[in-house]
């Protein structure tokens, strides 16, 4: 089931190479299945990146949880 597309980064007018940023997202989610994939696409002036990450749901209840790609 896909919850939607969310907006990311929008308080970043410029990324430098190399430069390291982080944003948050809070999702309320419908129930609890075994694990979540979590894909992470951006598009800038034609370049594109992503990354997927599968995250297990044991013991996340109200807390941060950070996707790394594999």
């Amino acid at each position: 089931m896909r919850l939607g597309t969310f907006s990311v980064f929008e308080k970043h007018g410029w990324i430098e190479t190399g430069e390291c940023v982080q944003d948050e997202l809070l999702i309320s989610l419908p129930q609890v299945p075994s694990a979540y994939k979590l894909e992470f696409r951006l598009v800038a002036k034609g370049i594109v990146w992503q990354s997927r990450a599968i995250v297990e749901s044991d013991g996340i209840a109200g807390k941060r949880i950070s996707a790394r790609p594999t």
